[in-house]
């Protein structure tokens, strides 16, 4: 019976670190694709500046954490598919990694969704050039 918990371990330790590096990938996708719409939408050039930036940002962001996902254990890559109390014993900057995904996270989406309203506010209270 060890032995078949120990496999039930590792396979759920591989099905873990897939979810955490696919959910990374597919956040930085989704943001991605509302930032190259709102590029689309705010067509002045100060905003295609800040979305140039941002964009620039969001790939670093989701590269980031995509290789901390990887690398979450340091140099020791076998302690993630090794038993638990190895994975514990080498990869102790795993929880506070993933309170860093969390809050960077939360923050990169605020921002995304915040970049869309001085634009619109602007275009609401001069339209057709007088103050509504």
């Amino acid at each position: 019976m060890i032995g078949g918990s120990w496999g039930m371990w590792l396979r759920l330790n591989q099905i873990q670190l897939c979810v955490l590096i696919l959910g990374v990938i597919s956040l930085g996708l989704i943001k991605l694709s509302v930032c190259f719409l709102l590029w689309h939408f705010l067509a002045k050039i100060k905003y295609r500046r800040f979305l140039t930036v941002w964009i620039v940002f969001i790939i670093l962001w989701t590269t980031a954490f995509v290789l901390m996902s990887l690398l979450q254990c340091g140099k020791h890559f076998s302690a993630m598919f090794g038993t638990s109390q190895e994975y514990f014993d080498k990869c102790m900057l795993v929880m506070p990694a993933m309170w860093v995904y969390l809050g960077t996270d939360i923050m990169t989406e605020l921002v995304t969704l915040l970049i869309p309203i001085p634009v619109v506010s602007f275009q609401i209270c001069f339209q057709d050039g007088t103050l509504h």
